[in-house]
């Protein structure tokens, strides 16, 4: 297993994977890449270890958690010319979406468990509710494809 999942710096890299994860899974002819980078966020995330201390700073775990809200909450966008399309690549449209969806929501786990090891003040603890308070906002007010049981989970 990989012996940098406690530190503070697997943030970094694991928020720069994951902008090489979703920027692979929009280029064609990179499964390849994304599958191998796929491996290495799923080996961090299920990872029994995960940075924690004082070293990991909050704005980092706010804009990540942000990020991987909002890319949790993004609808799947249909091709006006999807008519055009092949069902093949449609499927393969459809299935990179999930993978992303899937990436995104228990990248979202990850970050919170992160999050509540570092026994944050109010304040920063403030924010994070702040967070979830617009999320759900966009969830009753249906501008957000996040499903029940995602925020149910959470909650």
């Amino acid at each position: 297993m990989y012996h940098f999942t406690g530190k503070p710096q697997v943030l970094t890299i694991f928020s720069h994977l994951a902008e090489a994860f979703i920027n692979s899974q929009s280029m064609e002819g990179r499964e390849q890449l994304g599958q191998r980078i796929w491996g290495i966020l799923q080996k961090i995330i299920k990872a029994k270890d995960y940075p924690r201390g004082e070293d990991i700073q909050f704005s980092v775990l706010e804009s990540l958690l942000k990020s991987n809200l909002k890319l949790a909450a993004t609808r799947f966008k249909y091709k006006k010319s999807a008519s055009n399309l092949s069902k093949e690549k449609q499927s393969v449209a459809l299935n990179r979406y999930k993978m992303i969806n899937s990436l995104s929501q228990s990248s979202t786990f990850w970050i919170l468990k992160i999050i509540d090891a570092k026994k944050l003040p109010e304040p920063e603890l403030q924010e994070v509710f702040g967070i979830f308070e617009g999320v759900l906002e966009d969830y009753f007010s249906k501008r957000s494809q996040l499903t029940s049981e995602f925020l149910e989970e959470v909650f």
